[in-house]
């Protein structure tokens, strides 16, 4: 997927610029939260910034981040339903 404009302005003109990156992305659906994520998770772990995440989604879009992100990040990803 190509991030769009705002997505790619959130994550490398404001969220990485802070001194402490912790964040709550919560919009509208379909405003590219997952993107997001995966754009800064993928950035901070390219600067050696971050060594675990904690990720929480609602059960029915677990499936959804995983796919989305594929290859991203390593993780271990634990679902409830």
């Amino acid at each position: 997927m190509t991030p769009l404009p705002h997505q790619l302005e959130a994550v490398y003109d404001y969220f990485l610029k802070l001194p402490r990156i912790r964040f709550l992305l919560a919009d509208d659906p379909g405003a590219g939260k997952t993107i997001m994520a995966g754009l800064l998770l993928k950035e901070l772990k390219t600067r050696g910034l971050i060594t675990r995440t904690l990720i929480v989604t609602p059960a029915n879009l677990t499936f959804q981040w995983q796919t989305r992100n594929e290859g991203q990040v390593s993780r271990t990803v634990r679902g409830r339903a």
